[in-house]
C-alpha cells in the first residue's frame, strides 16, 4: 500500500491496497493529516512514526528503515503492519513530502 504527503505530513494520495488496510477512500483522506488517517495503535508506534517523518523533512534522509505495529482502521479494526518510509526530493535536492509503503503483517 502507498500513501504519500505533503512537506506538512497531509494526505496527498493513497492507492486501493491503502484504502483496505486504513479503511479511507483518497478521496477522504485528502488532506487530512497522517496521523488522522494512519492511526497507531499505541502512544509508541506513534512516537516511532513521527520521527522518522520528522528526521527525513529536517534532514532530507531519503529512507528510513522497516519498522512494524498495529494500527486502527476506520472502523476501529486493529492492523498489524509493516511500512517504511521514504522521502519525495524535487530537482533542487529539496524534501517535498514523503511516501509511506505499507504492508499488513
Amino acid at each position: 500500500a502507498i500513501i504519500s504527503t505533503d512537506i506538512s505530513r497531509y494526505v496527498c494520495f493513497m492507492n486501493k491496497k491503502a484504502e483496505e488496510i486504513t479503511g479511507y477512500s483518497c478521496d477522504d483522506a485528502k488532506g487530512k493529516s497522517l496521523s488522522e488517517i494512519f492511526r497507531p495503535q499505541s502512544e509508541e508506534f506513534l512516537a516511532d512514526l513521527e520521527a522518522p517523518l520528522s528526521r527525513i523533512i529536517s534532514e532530507n534522509a531519503s529512507c528510513v528503515s522497516m519498522k512494524s505495529g498495529v494500527l486502527l482502521s476506520a472502523g476501529n479494526k486493529e492492523v498489524s503492519v509493516l511500512y517504511k518510509t521514504r522521502a519525495i526530493i524535487d530537482e533542487n535536492d529539496k524534501v517535498k513530502g514523503t511516501v509511506l509503503v505499507v504492508c499488513k503483517k
